[in-house]
C-alpha cells in the first residue's frame, strides 16, 4: 500500500531465488567450476544419510504415545525426537491404531537402529499408560 518496502523489493527482484530449482542448479555448478569439482566429486563430499520406516500398533490413542515421549510437534500432524542430526518422525495413523516412524541419520548409527530405539520407547510408553489406565480403575 505504501513505498517503506521499496528498497527489500528492489533486492528480491534483483536476485535468484533460492527456491528457483534452476538458479539453485546453476549456482551448485558455477560453484563446482570454481572449485575445479567434477559432479562425482562433488556427490562424494555429501554426507552419507540412510533413511527407515516402520508402523507400530498401539493399544492407547497415539496422541497420548507422542506426550509422553515428549515429541516435539511438527507442521504436518507429526512430531519429532531425536537429536545430533538423527531425527525420528513419528505419525498417528488416521484411524488411531499406531504410529507411523521416519527415521533419518547422518552418523554412523544407521536409520533401521534410530527406529528400534524409538519402538522401544513407543513400547514402554503404551505399557505405562496402560498400567497408569488399570491403576486408576
Amino acid at each position: 500500500m505504501d513505498d517503506r518496502d521499496e528498497e527489500a523489493r528492489r533486492l528480491a527482484a534483483s536476485g535468484l531465488s533460492m527456491r528457483d530449482g534452476f538458479a539453485c542448479a546453476v549456482k551448485a555448478l558455477r560453484y563446482m567450476q570454481e572449485l575445479g569439482l567434477s559432479p562425482k566429486d562433488a556427490l562424494e563430499t555429501l554426507p552419507r544419510s540412510s533413511t527407515a520406516d516402520r508402523f507400530v500398533r498401539v493399544s492407547v490413542p497415539p496422541q497420548r504415545v507422542l506426550d509422553r515421549l515428549k515429541a516435539v510437534p511438527e507442521e504436518n500432524e507429526g512430531a519429532v525426537i531425536g537429536t545430533d542430526g538423527e531425527r525420528v518422525f513419528l505419525r498417528p495413523d488416521r484411524r488411531g491404531t499406531g504410529i507411523f516412524l521416519f527415521a533419518e541419520s547422518c552418523g554412523a548409527e544407521t536409520a533401521a537402529s534410530l527406529c528400534d530405539k524409538a519402538e522401544k520407547q513407543i513400547r514402554n510408553a503404551v505399557s505405562s499408560l496402560t498400567q497408569k489406565t488399570v491403576r486408576d480403575k
